[in-house]
Parts: structure tokens; C-alpha cells; sequence
């Protein structure tokens, strides 16, 4: 957490934990007795009221056992009594800290479900976890909070940022906040971080330990300042300024955030590229002729930038849509690694083609014995186009700027009317360099005549594999 967190006691911890036991064991003891009481009431009363009826139909007819009865309701009191005691550890704790918005709502959400026991060993484990995870923790909450404020800074090369952000409709049409947007939240993320990023700055005081659970100001500031104007009943603007931030709110609604201090946001930076990771560098080089697209006569990506596709990620591109119509279809899986997306095609009815150039996932893709696949060990970049394929199917290197290479050459092997469907990092959408946005042109030209070009894929769905970069769905087709 932060060295600021204050970690429950264990003598407090074991207490609660005596208290909790001891609460569940007369709430047992109770409840035992309520079935003896009904029973008794049963047997003593011709006219036994619902209650009693309803306890003895059940029983009769074998729908649970009085001990199961005991048990549930004792479950019932045990989910409810262990919830308080999580989210009060959470306070004492302070977890909220270190998430952004996304995650408290995660971890609530998780108090309503499938709610843990309240014990030493699960608290321990818990707090272990924090602590052990916190960098990465605040590092994912940064990195969600500004990918949702600017989708540029979902991509692992345009994500930095610089000396301002705009949010988009934080007020309405007359002038109060926009309740349904919920930016307040967001606002109140975006000054957790810095103040979190300038906390080894800040001169931590009796009084700012008591007050470190009030909100913090960029919100009140610009209430304060909105309050001055009186009572309007149309758009009008301010100017806000805090310890971090100079916030313009326009009549439009939207709100330009300034910050003020240039070492926190060189800090936020390197945060983030720690999180998502620099070994995937995807910036064409400055020298590169934007107009040519294949520049690396068919040179693979450094270290073969192999990441393996992950199953979520699998389904999300053999979609129900493609799972459909694929069966008995002629499939193309470039650079097909160790077959995540070739299982998925053979499993549907496809006759797949697999091209790897790694001599021992060449060897593993034979795993699957089957006539319906062709296994080649080549340089995809290297492999003559022969357009008689129905799909291409891809998860191509993402090092440098090859997944360009990698789609314009594997569009070349579809017939017309063919589909491809590949897995790119976000900055193919994102980025904006004139290479990018040349390949973003010449896509434009393929797009399938309905849905969407671009489709994003839940945030760090590589995590499983090594990488948090974000990445979508291109969708092409041959005319």
C-alpha cells in the first residue's frame, strides 16, 4: 500500500475474528432452537400458522433436512456479518488509495457475490496480496483512468501524457454537473494519482493523517467557483484552479484540464510505460516513407515478438459470427505459434493452412492429427500469396511496425469476398504517425461492408501471456 496505509493490528484482527465466531455460534445455537420451537408448536396446535405449515411441507416432501435448514439460514447471517467486516478492513486499510474507480467497483461487486469467510488466513492473505501488488494496482488504475479519458492512451506508444486533458460532457445544457456521465468520480481519480504520484513530497502532518479520508479538492473547487455565478439555468464557464490542477469549463459542457507540475506528469509517464511494458516498441522510425508499408524485405520481428493467444482473446476473434459460417471453409493462420487460434478452427469444421517459422511451435502445431491441417515451417513474409482462402485468422508479431507487413501480405491470400480478422496492438487504431495513418487508409479501403473496422479488446487481455499492451480486432474483406 503506501507507507502512509494503516495496517489492521493482529491482536485487533485475531478479536474480530473471536467476536465473528462467537456470533455464528449462538446464531447456531438459536437457530436450532427456532426449529425445536417450531416442531413443538407443530405438534401442540391443530391449526399450525404458515410458517409451521410451510417448515413441514418442505420437510415432508424432502426438500431439505432440518440441520440444511439451520445451515442455510446460519449461511445467510455468516455472508452478511463477513461483508461489514471486509468492507471495514477495507477502511482501516485504506485500499482505496491505490484503486481507481473501475476496481472499487469490482471489489464491491465481489461483496455481493461470492463473499469470502472473515478469517485471520483470508485476511492475511488479502492484505499480502495488496502489499505485495500495490505498484501494480495504482500503476493499472492510472492506466485505466486516462485510456477512458483519451482512447490515444490505450495504445503502448501514444499513451503519454502531456500538459492537459479534455473531458467531454461534464456539465449539461444547464449548467450542473452531468449526473449520468459521473466525471465527479473521475475527477476525483485523476487527483488520487497525483497526489499519490507527489507523496514523497508532501509534508505529512497530524492533521493531514485526519483528513485523509475527505475528499480531495479539485470537485469542491469547482463547486466553489460555479457557486460564485449564483443560480443559472444555461451553460456558463469557469476557471478553477488547485495544488495540481487549472480546470476551464466551457460553455459547451466540457472541462480542460491543466496541469501545473510537469514532474508528476513525467512521473505518471513512467508509470505507465513500466506498466504496459517498452519491450514492444510499435513508432514507425522517423525515416520510414510513409507511403511504403513493407519496408523489411520479409525480416521477422525481433525475437520473434511471440505472445501466444490467449482462449478469451480466441473467442473474441472466432466470434459466434465467424463460428457460424466457418465450417468447411478454407482458413489461413499466419505466424500460428502454438495453435491457440488453429485448435479453435479445426474444432469449428475448418481446413486450416499454419505457417510458423519457430522450428519447435512448427513441430507442436503437428500435435493435431488431422488431414484438415497444413503445417508449413516458413517466413510467412517469405510464402507467395495463393488467394484461394476463405479467412485469414492472425495474431501477427507486433514488434516495430511488422503486423503492417504481416496484414497487407495475408490479405493478399484471400479470395474475393474473403474475410480477415486480425489481433493488433491499439495503436494500429490509435497511433498517428503518417505510416499508421497510410495503413489506416488503405484499411479503410478493405472494410467489410457492415459492422464496425475496428473492434477493442478488454483492457490487458495479454496479461495472462506476459504483456498488458491493449489491443483490437482489425475486420477486412476482399472485394
Amino acid at each position: 500500500m503506501t507507507k502512509h496505509t494503516v495496517i489492521v493490528p493482529a491482536a485487533s484482527l485475531e478479536r474480530m475474528c473471536e467476536l465473528r465466531e462467537g456470533a455464528l455460534e449462538v446464531l447456531t445455537q438459536a437457530e436450532t432452537l427456532s426449529v425445536e420451537v417450531i416442531k413443538l408448536r407443530g405438534e401442540a396446535s391443530v391449526q399450525a400458522n404458515a410458517m409451521t405449515q410451510s417448515f413441514f411441507r418442505k420437510i415432508g416432501k424432502g426438500d431439505f433436512s432440518e440441520q440444511e435448514y439451520i445451515d442455510e439460514r446460519v449461511e445467510t447471517f455468516r455472508k452478511e456479518i463477513d461483508k461489514d467486516a471486509w468492507r471495514y478492513l477495507r477502511h482501516i486499510i485504506r485500499i482505496d488509495d491505490v484503486m481507481d474507480k473501475t476496481a472499487k467497483e469490482e471489489f464491491s461487486a465481489s461483496l455481493e457475490e461470492n463473499i469470502p469467510e472473515f478469517t485471520i488466513e483470508n485476511v492475511q492473505a488479502t492484505v499480502q496480496n495488496l502489499l505485495v501488488n500495490a505498484k501494480t494496482i495504482f500503476q493499472r488504475g492510472l492506466a485505466r483512468c486516462f485510456s477512458e479519458l483519451d482512447r490515444r492512451f490505450k495504445s503502448h506508444n501514444g499513451f503519454k501524457i502531456g500538459s492537459r486533458i479534455i473531458i467531454t460532457r461534464v456539465f449539461d445544457d444547464w449548467g450542473h454537473w452531468n449526473y449520468r456521465l459521473n466525471h465527479r468520480d473521475t475527477f476525483y481519480d485523476i487527483e488520487r494519482i497525483f497526489a499519490k504520484l507527489d507523496e514523497d513530497n508532501r509534508k505529512q502532518s497530524t492533521i493531514e493523517e485526519e483528513d485523509a479520508s475527505k475528499p480531495l479538492s479539485i470537485v469542491g473547487a469547482i463547486d466553489a467557483d460555479r457557486k460564485e455565478q449564483g443560480i443559472c439555468l444555461s451553460a456558463f464557464r469557469t476557471t478553477s484552479e488547485t495544488e495540481y490542477f487549472r480546470v476551464h469549463v466551457f460553455m459547451n459542457g466540457n472541462a480542460h484540464i491543466w496541469f501545473k507540475r510537469d514532474d508528476l506528469v513525467e512521473k505518471a509517464n513512467k508509470h505507465l510505460a513500466e506498466f504496459y511494458g517498452e519491450v514492444i516498441g510499435d513508432a514507425a522510425p522517423k525515416d520510414t516513407n510513409p507511403e511504403d508499408l513493407r519496408t523489411k524485405a520479409g525480416l521477422p520481428a525481433k525475437d520473434l515478438s511471440f505472445y501466444a493467444t490467449p482462449e478469451l482473446v480466441v473467442n473474441k476473434l472466432i466470434d459466434a459470427d465467424v463460428r457460424d459460417r466457418i465450417k468447411g471453409k478454407l482458413v489461413l493462420e499466419p505466424s500460428a505459434g502454438n495453435g491457440a487460434i488453429v485448435q479453435k478452427c479445426l474444432q469449428e469444421g475448418a481446413t486450416v493452412k499454419a505457417v510458423e517459422i519457430h522450428p519447435e511451435r512448427a513441430h507442436m502445431l503437428r500435435r493435431f492429427k488431422t488431414c484438415r491441417l497444413n503445417v508449413q515451417e516458413a517466413n510467412f513474409l517469405n510464402v507467395k500469396p495463393n488467394p484461394v482462402y476463405d479467412y485469414v485468422l492472425m495474431n501477427p508479431p507486433f514488434s516495430g511496425t511488422h503486423w503492417m507487413e504481416h496484414v497487407i501480405h495475408a490479405f493478399d491470400f484471400l479470395k474475393p469476398g474473403g474475410t480477415l480478422r486480425a489481433i493488433l496492438p491499439a495503436s494500429a487504431e490509435l497511433n498517428d504517425t503518417k505510416k499508421h495513418r497510410t495503413f489506416r487508409t488503405w484499411a479503410e479501403r478493405n472494410k467489410q461492408c457492415f459492422g464496425s473496422l475496428w473492434h477493442s479488446l478488454p483492457p490487458e487481455s495479454f496479461a495472462s501471456v506476459g504483456t498488458r499492451i491493449n489491443t483490437a480486432i482489425l475486420n477486412l474483406q476482399k472485394p
